[in-house]
């Protein structure tokens, strides 16, 4: 069940989680505690800067995670 969440989440236009995404998906995936993991996605700020990791189309980096304003949301992807 998480991992389909992940999945759907992380997911581009094609139905498929891009490459630069795949690491964070399976630690997302591999969350020793799936039912904190599915809370921790559904909260708002998290899927939205998860959504917005999906639709940007350059590599994913600490330079974009640091474009938008500071949050601890951040840090957990990181």
């Amino acid at each position: 069940m998480l991992t389909e969440r992940v999945n759907l989440l992380l997911a581009g236009a094609d139905g498929v989680v891009p490459e630069q995404l795949q690491p964070p998906a399976a630690a997302l995936a591999a969350a020793p505690a799936p039912f904190q993991a599915i809370q921790w996605i559904r909260e708002r700020p998290n899927s939205k800067l998860l959504a917005r990791l999906v639709t940007e189309d350059r590599p994913l980096s600490h330079k974009l995670l640091d474009e938008p304003p500071p949050s601890r949301n951040q840090r957990y992807i990181r």
